[in-house]
């Protein structure tokens, strides 16, 4: 028996809203991880670089805080152990750095992505932060050289 053209058409649709639906939940799903990830670099990441400089002369205060991003206390890695970052270009005061950020999703289908953020921590009398576009070669998630990958 051959199914009506109605209802062939109303499963072609219905497959086509749950295929839609499917791939924006999974936009929406990594967007909110980006944001965590852009969180997680503009709030814990910047106080304790603000930390780190504020006890470090000026002379030392750019490389105070870039040895502390290469190295963190191991109670901080614990404690944000669904963080990690990869430092990138030191320039100037400038210091590049990619933050990853593993979000948990409990909206749709419970899954784990990690969200991505790409930022510019600028060391001067004190640490301030610029959100910048990724390049296009930043990967996506982190990988085994990024900080904090080993503590998991």
């Amino acid at each position: 028996m051959t199914p009506s053209p109605f209802f062939a058409a109303l499963g072609g649709a219905l497959a086509a809203t749950v295929l839609a639906t499917g791939g924006c939940g999974a936009s929406l799903v990594r967007a909110d991880a980006d944001e965590q990830a852009a969180l997680f670099a503009d709030t814990v990441l910047l106080a304790s670089l603000q930390e780190e400089a504020g006890s470090a002369s000026p002379s030392t205060r750019l490389a105070e805080v870039v040895a502390w991003l290469e190295q963190p206390d191991r109670d901080f890695l614990g404690f944000n152990s669904d963080s990690s970052w990869v430092v990138g270009e030191i320039g100037g005061a400038r210091v590049a750095l990619t933050s990853y950020y593993l979000w948990d999703d409990r909206s749709f289908a419970a899954s784990r992505t990690w969200g991505r953020a790409c930022v510019e921590y600028v060391v001067a009398e004190a640490v301030t932060v610029e959100e910048v576009a990724c390049p296009a070669d930043t990967p996506e998630t982190p990988g085994p050289g990024a900080v904090g990958w080993d503590f998991r």
